[in-house]
Formats: C-alpha cells, sequence, structure tokens
C-alpha cells in the first residue's frame, strides 16, 4: 500500500514474532540517490512522533515483546521535517527507558546525517545494541558524487563508529572492485553487494571479492 496516509501510522501492522516486533518511525526519502525509487513510490520524509511511537512500544510491551526494530529509510534524519536535528537521539533515549524493552535495534542509517549525538545515545543507553549499519555504497568518491550520496570516501571515514557497512561494485568493474578492496581494507567488514553487469565482468568481480574477502572469515 503506497498511498500517503494522513494518520501517522501507514500500511498494516503485522506481528509474525512472539517477542520482536518492528517498528515504522517514519516513511519515505528526501535523498534522492542517482539509482533509487524510494522518494518517487513512497513520497517525502514523513516521521510519526515521539509519544506515538512511544504509546505502540508500551502496548507492544503489555503483549509480550520485548525486542524492538526502529525503521525508516534514513532514521538519521527522523524529526528533521518538524524541526528538531536531534529528533532520533532524543527518541533513542525515550524508548531506551521503557520499562520492559529488553533490546532495541534500529536500521537504517544515512552516513551524511549521522550525528555525534546518535552516537552518544548508542553508548550510553543500556538496551540499545551497539552496532551502526551504514552503507557507504562505493569506495570512491567520484562514484558516491555520482551516485547523489552527499559525502565522500574521506567524509565517511572521518565517523568514528564504524560497523556494518555495505558497499556496493556498481558498476562492477575491475577498476570499481580495486576502490572497494582498498576500503574495506581500510574499514575492517566484509559485506559486499553487486549491481548488474556484463556476466564476464561480473563473474570476475565475484570470484575476487570471494578471494579477498570470504577468506578472511574463515
Amino acid at each position: 500500500d503506497l498511498t500517503i496516509h494522513q494518520s501517522e501510522f501507514e500500511g498494516h501492522m503485522v506481528r509474525q514474532s512472539s517477542f520482536a516486533a518492528w517498528i515504522p518511525i517514519m516513511y519515505g526519502c528526501n535523498n534522492f540517490c542517482t539509482y533509487c525509487i524510494v522518494p518517487y513510490v513512497r513520497g517525502r520524509e514523513r516521521s510519526r512522533s515521539i509519544d506515538n511511537i512511544v504509546s505502540e512500544i508500551e502496548a507492544a510491551v503489555k503483549d509480550g515483546y520485548k525486542e524492538f526494530t526502529l525503521l525508516g529509510q534514513n532514521v538519521n534524519s527522523y524529526g528533521k521535517d518538524f524541526g528538531d536535528k536531534d529528533a532520533f537521539a532524543k527518541l533513542l533515549r525515550r524508548v531506551d527507558i521503557i520499562p520492559g524493552v529488553e533490546r532495541i535495534h534500529y536500521m537504517t542509517s544515512h552516513p551524511r546525517d549521522m550525528s555525534e549525538e546518535v552516537i552518544k545515545a548508542v553508548a550510553e543507553c543500556e538496551h540499545i545494541c551497539e552496532n551502526f549499519h551504514m552503507p557507504f555504497q562505493a569506495g570512491s568518491s567520484e562514484i558516491l558524487r555520482r551516485m547523489n550520496r552527499g559525502y565522500t570516501k574521506e567524509k565517511y571515514l572521518e565517523l568514528d563508529a564504524l560497523a556494518a557497512p555495505d558497499s556496493y561494485v556498481a558498476p562492477p568493474t575491475k577498476e570499481n572492485l580495486a576502490y572497494v578492496v582498498h576500503f574495506r581494507k581500510t574499514c575492517q567488514r566484509y559485506q559486499i553487494d553487486f549491481a548488474k553487469a556484463d556476466p564476464d565482468e561480473r563473474d570476475f568481480v565475484i570470484h575476487m571479492a570471494e578471494k579477498t574477502f570470504l577468506q578472511k572469515r574463515a
């Protein structure tokens, strides 16, 4: 259902787990990355209020839920549509003190909008899992510019809390793989995704990526 509703909660609530609940905190996206359709089909960013989110979590706790994942296309920009650039950090701290909440996750963070306040909240709150999922997407600043990501390779590396970054070899060529390999060695991370391309070129990239990254996991 892609209809933009006037109520704060959009879509249909589905709980498939007996202990873990997914909680949408915002909808849409303002970033317009070159390759992404989300802003066109889901509209501009719309944040739910902290009180509305907290009420949903408190109700879920009463039903036995203990683990919560806060969802948004770019959770780091939560609340900017109502004029509060630190709203996501405030939301994390508010959810952390809800009685009965044992674990808090969130996804996904955009590196351009990661703030010191969010990092402090993760470090200081008792129930937030200490993991930052921040896609860097490409190891080349030029490709990042063409992707309209809003940051450079150097800017990404300035972030102190690097954990579980995603990357794309896009387009998957030997040159672009070299950028990602170098960047991966700097970040010490091992998750990688591939865009579509010429089958021969793509097979070579996959082979080299497996050789470079997967052997390190053994």
